[in-house]
């Protein structure tokens, strides 16, 4: 991989910039651009709806960045000799309107929100007072406005973490409570348990849930959880009505996106091996691609979808990022 062939440092795009003798903004680190992302075992990705951006997070701690059709990641700065920042084994990332996204830590239950000119603005504890019996092990995030939603698969809780840092469980096993900049203020039951909550998103004023250990879709508002039934709705094609005639429509959902006009879920099921495209609104299930579009498609970790309805895996194939187009085309992008 050519792998020095800009450097970003604080928005400039030219090398001289980050070699320029600065010492106090080169020690922050640059984005080194890259002619390929380097991926391994990627479990995380974002993409913006017009595609120009994309954000892809790897076992390996690295985080890559495409924009403008280049790609960048985290590196050394010419003249440094220390490596930048590196999350320990990143899983889930999400973009904010204004550009930034929140990368998870799987390892420690940080969130770190980065800047696609600057890089890591702040890291935020999901469990800043260390009352959790098991450290948070964020799967995905996904923001609601100024609000970064968690799914974590250690405790089984969807946490809520507000714009001033403070982190809420919203839904899941055992209690809610409020931790971080003020004191514990009590316990109120959750109306029902969650089971490994494998993805999370916004659909409206819900926060849709994928399942894996419940094999369902719930879905939560003001602190109830509902199950989104799939059972009357209609399966698009001979081939996945057939399949449906016989089976459920989800098994152990692995990964759920919302589509950029709120219309449509698409939804990794890692037992059927198949992305399913739910139209919430017209009641209508199809695939995208599975065992009747391209064949089975088995290891999604996490997917994201454009406005223009092409979906974008990862976890399928080491090293790879998929694009599969509303026709099943299936295509490596990075």
């Amino acid at each position: 991989m050519n792998r020095v062939v800009g450097c970003v440092l604080l928005g400039l795009v030219t090398l001289a910039a980050c070699g320029s003798g600065s010492s106090s903004a080169a020690a922050e680190g640059c984005w080194v651009q890259v002619s390929s992302p380097d991926l391994r075992f990627p479990n995380g990705v974002a993409v913006s709806p017009d595609a120009s951006e994309k954000w892809v997070v790897d076992q390996s701690g690295l985080i890559f960045h495409e924009r403008g059709g280049q790609w960048f990641e985290p590196g050394v700065c010419p003249g440094e000799t220390e490596t930048w920042w590196q999350v320990e084994i990143p899983f889930g990332v999400a973009i904010r309107d204004d550009g930034i996204a929140a990368v998870s830590s799987a390892v420690d239950g940080t969130i770190w929100l980065i800047s696609p000119e600057e890089g890591v603005v702040v890291t935020l504890p999901l469990d800043p007072a260390g009352e959790r019996t098991r450290t948070p092990t964020p799967h995905d995030v996904e923001w609601n406005n100024e609000t970064l939603l968690v799914a974590d698969v250690a405790n089984s809780h969807v946490l809520s973490v507000s714009p001033d840092g403070s982190v809420r469980v919203e839904a899941g096993r055992d209690s809610v409570f409020d931790v971080g900049p003020q004191p514990r203020t009590g316990l109120v039951p959750t109306t029902s348990d969650i089971a490994f909550p494998s993805g999370i998103d916004v659909l409206g004023d819900e926060v849709v849930i994928a399942e894996m250990d419940a094999g369902r879709l719930a879905l939560l508002a003001d602190g109830t959880l509902r199950t989104l039934n799939l059972t009357e709705f209609e399966a698009i094609g001979d081939c996945l009505r057939d399949r449906l005639d016989e089976d459920v429509p989800i098994e152990k959902p692995s990964a759920v996106e919302t589509t950029n006009d709120g219309k449509a879920l698409v939804v990794a099921d890692s037992r059927i091996g198949s992305i399913l495209w739910i139209g919430v609104e017209e009641s209508s299930i199809r695939e995208v691609a599975g065992p009747c579009v391209g064949g089975e498609i088995f290891g999604v970790q996490d997917l994201d979808v454009d406005s223009a309805g092409n979906v974008y895996v990862v976890g399928t194939e080491p090293g790879h990022l998929l694009r599969i187009t509303p026709d099943g085309t299936r295509t490596t992008v990075g």
